[in-house]
């Protein structure tokens, strides 16, 4: 069953700049899972965002609100939050969100969402083989001639 149909499936994201902290004091987002096409929207946003020159400034209040969407569709729950508990409403997660975050953690968050924490060094880890017990695959050579085919032969 697509991962997408299950509401109850999330995961969980720590900015960078939290990953220094003492784990039980780390700032924890609790994500849904987004679409593939969720994904393609939230990424190509990014890209729009990081890539404006000085003479395109005038866009980058409307890219702000749209990652602010971004994370306020997406993000289900927080922990670690000086005790800021998560609100009630989207409009509500907007709002706190936009006050608490930087842009540049904004992007970050935005990012890992349409990423699905999905990251380099998972790429990296789905490429690889994955490593293999052959120890007791396949005889040896030596065990083969430690073998005979004549029991009373040695």
């Amino acid at each position: 069953m697509p991962i997408g149909t299950r509401p109850n499936k999330n995961w969980e994201y720590i900015l960078e700049s939290d990953k220094d902290l003492p784990k039980d004091e780390q700032p924890v987002f609790i994500c849904r899972y987004i679409s593939l096409g969720g994904s393609e929207d939230g990424l190509n946003l990014i890209v729009s965002m990081t890539s404006l020159d000085d003479d395109n400034l005038n866009a980058m209040p409307e890219l702000i609100k749209q990652i602010s969407g971004i994370i306020s569709d997406n993000l289900v729950g927080w922990r670690n939050m000086n005790g800021l508990e998560f609100p009630d409403t989207k409009a509500q997660v907007k709002s706190i969100v936009r006050d608490m975050l930087s842009l540049e953690e904004a992007i970050e968050l935005a990012g890992a969402i349409s990423k699905q924490g999905f990251d380099s060094e998972d790429k990296k880890k789905s490429e690889s083989p994955s490593p293999l017990d052959t120890e007791h695959s396949a005889k040896t050579v030596e065990d083969e001639a430690s073998v005979s085919k004549f029991p009373d032969e040695t």
